[in-house]
């Protein structure tokens, strides 16, 4: 037990470097490309993105989730999911391929036409590294991962600015891409090859069953959840042009590129070690409600300090013209703030073998924010698109737990929104009280946002220390929220 404890307390100070460093690494390449690419640049990979995101969820199909659930996986299974996994990325590399002129008419843009099937390109790359990618984190091994996802990101950042010098204009984000899967791909298949994980030749369908029924119901779930959180920038590409869905996409990646990164820190630990105790309901309560307060108390701070500073942050950061970005930056982050609440009990979900739950309840919001998205963006304003998304985010927030978490853990209602609800308060307050003060600052200089942002650091810092003094405590044990000696 203790040498499990250990093992999850580096793997999330091994994930929390990953964070930090790939966030920073992006943060460094989003503030120099965006001095030079414009909102039709950004919007044109934007709708690229769309199309490559949502058939990126069907070339793991679900499997990586199952090898992970799974307790022992046996050599000749994990052969049979690598070659399925190969076979599966040519298919769907074809099969963009194919409708590239379809999509193209969709958004009614003839560079879609040479974009899409060069970004495809990485469906044919990363199957050759996605299961050693996934036996890293099975096992616990994010030391590794770490060094791997840094080190490419580093290579893709510098590639990325060097093309966008030249002139590449949109290309240069394009090849960026690509150079980083096949830096991180090839990293990974080294790693598999010093460790003996390479697969023989083999191939059985027998080998996958009981992967395939969990993986497929995990595969529709993240195909729905993809298609409708994908929904307002797909919408706003066809119904508003490049330029607007440039502005749309720059401010969403400013908001939600933190907790993409920020929520894995725990998240992804906590699916493998939820598994080992998935049957102890006591426990397994007891980790989520501490890994729900600690990712709050990251992500509330985090997110309404951006958009506490979002006048002075994107002009200084990304340049005047991004101006028309700064309201979305202030509306997105209530957004992303309640929807990581919900996407944070998907390792507890996934730890109980109910991957079929989560394809349900994505189907349900694949009915629901598409329409929304729609009816929003006819008003002609992306900004209430933004809006609308909050609105139907806080609805799902109390759908979600009545849905999911009632039913795996017990009533705990009060608990629950305890847990992520203080945060939240508090982060607001400090919000406030960050704007206020800004009425003082008249200059908008780096100077100026550095004072607000360490007004609120300090601000926040304080507020903690007097209403949830216990963060500290788990902050100071780096975060071991499932195997704390005191609370098993």
């Amino acid at each position: 037990m203790t040498s499990l404890m250990q093992k999850t307390v580096t793997g999330v100070r091994w994930t929390s470097l990953n964070t930090v460093c790939t966030t920073a690494i992006q943060l460094i390449q989003l503030a120099v490309v965006s001095r030079i690419l414009g909102p039709k640049e950004f919007g044109l990979m934007a709708m690229v993105m769309v199309i490559s995101d949502v058939a990126g969820i069907f070339a793991d199909i679900g499997l990586s989730s199952a090898i992970i659930q799974r307790k022992e996986p046996k050599k000749n299974e994990l052969s049979s999911l690598y070659w399925f996994n190969v076979i599966v990325g040519v298919i769907i590399f074809s099969v963009i391929y194919l409708i590239t002129p379809v999509v193209a008419i969709m958004f009614g843009t003839n560079e879609i036409k040479s974009l899409l099937p060069v970004t495809a390109l990485s469906f044919l790359i990363s199957p050759f590294g996605l299961q050693f990618k996934t036996l890293l984190q099975k096992y616990l091994l994010f030391k590794v991962l770490t060094k791997i996802n840094v080190f490419s990101a580093l290579i893709g950042m510098l590639a990325t600015i060097g093309y966008a010098l030249n002139d590449y204009g949109v290309w240069s984000l394009v090849w960026g891409m690509i150079i980083t899967r096949v830096v991180g791909t090839g990293l990974l298949i080294v790693w598999g090859w010093k460790v003996k994980w390479l697969p023989t030749l083999h191939f059985k369908w027998s080998d996958m069953d009981g992967y395939l029924s969990f993986g497929l119901y995990r595969v529709g779930a993240m195909a729905a959840n993809e298609i409708s959180s994908r929904a307002d920038q797909f919408l706003i590409g066809i119904l508003m042009g490049p330029t607007s869905l440039g502005y749309y996409n720059i401010a969403f990646r400013l908001v939600m590129e933190p907790i993409q990164k920020i929520n894995p820190i725990l998240t992804s630990v906590a699916f493998p070690i939820f598994s080992m105790v998935q049957d102890d309901t006591m426990r397994l309560k007891r980790g989520f409600l501490q890994m729900i307060r600690v990712l709050m108390s990251v992500n509330a701070p985090l997110l309404i300090g951006i958009a506490a500073v979002a006048p002075i942050a994107v002009p200084l950061l990304l340049g005047e013209q991004w101006l028309a970005a700064i309201p979305l930056v202030q509306i997105l982050p209530f957004y992303a703030l309640i929807r990581s609440a919900g996407n944070a009990a998907g390792s507890l979900i996934l730890a109980k073998g109910k991957a079929n739950w989560s394809l349900y309840w994505n189907l349900g919001l694949l009915c629901i924010v598409p329409p929304v998205v729609y009816l929003a963006s006819l008003m002609g304003d992306i900004s209430y698109v933004a809006l609308a998304l909050v609105v139907t985010q806080a609805i799902l927030f109390f759908c979600h737990y009545r849905i999911f978490i009632r039913n795996l853990l017990g009533a705990c209602f009060s608990e629950y929104i305890n847990a992520s609800g203080k945060p939240i308060l508090l982060a607001i307050t400090m919000g406030v009280i960050v704007v206020i003060m800004s009425l003082f600052i008249a200059s908008t200089t780096i100077a100026s946002l550095i004072i607000q942002v360490l007004l609120g650091i300090l601000i926040y810092a304080g507020i903690s220390w007097a209403f949830q003094r216990e963060l500290y405590v788990d902050i100071l044990k780096t975060f071991p929220f499932v195997l704390n000696r005191k609370t098993l």
